[in-house]
């Protein structure tokens, strides 16, 4: 880590001018926590002065501190998706598996582990995903209405309430994973 902040430290001013962040690659769990207390916690005279270069308030850095708040303002954090407590332990790993799309609920998800041979959603032979399942799928489209209006987006759908995604799947079939047919 030492020689990680002598070279941070030993930067050109033009190169930490346009130096926005810094990515340390250690397995120094130590290490890590001490640099995560922040720059007034810092034991080590350099990684001291490698926080102190990297502030916002250092005056070499003024130009991206007058920035930050345009930045922020023009890309602002999405809320927080809600949490599903409420759920029960299927509800919840499903809801968990749909926003990483990672769910066995959808062919794509089956095709690429191995338990299906294609990605053909079972309802309209399209290729199946979370987005497809949720929100493009012609033959659940009146109960998606029903939920969420006409074309809801994705990410409002699986960022809105926890139980109305599990209810769809539930209510449109599709609870199980949809495996192919044993062969004969």
């Amino acid at each position: 880590m030492r020689e990680a902040f002598a070279a941070v430290a030993g930067l050109e001013d033009g190169e930490l001018a346009s130096t926005k962040s810094v990515r340390l690659l250690t397995d120094s769990r130590s290490g890590l926590q001490l640099l995560g207390r922040g720059p007034a916690n810092q034991t080590m005279a350099l990684a001291a002065e490698v926080w102190r270069l990297l502030s916002a308030e250092h005056p070499r850095r003024e130009r991206h501190r007058d920035g930050a708040p345009r930045a922020t303002a023009a890309h602002p954090h999405p809320d927080p998706t809600p949490g599903h407590d409420s759920l029960a332990r299927w509800g919840s790993v499903t809801l968990s598996q749909l926003r990483t799309g990672t769910s066995p609920l959808t062919r794509d998800t089956l095709h690429k582990i191995g338990p299906a041979a294609n990605d053909e959603c079972p309802a309209c032979v399209e290729p199946d995903s979370a987005a497809h399942l949720l929100t493009d799928c012609p033959a659940y489209e009146a109960a998606r209405r029903r939920r969420w209006g006409v074309d809801p987006r994705l990410v409002d759908v699986l960022g809105g309430p926890a139980t109305k995604v599990v209810t769809f799947i539930e209510d449109v079939g599709r609870a199980e994973p949809p495996l192919d047919p044993p062969p004969p």
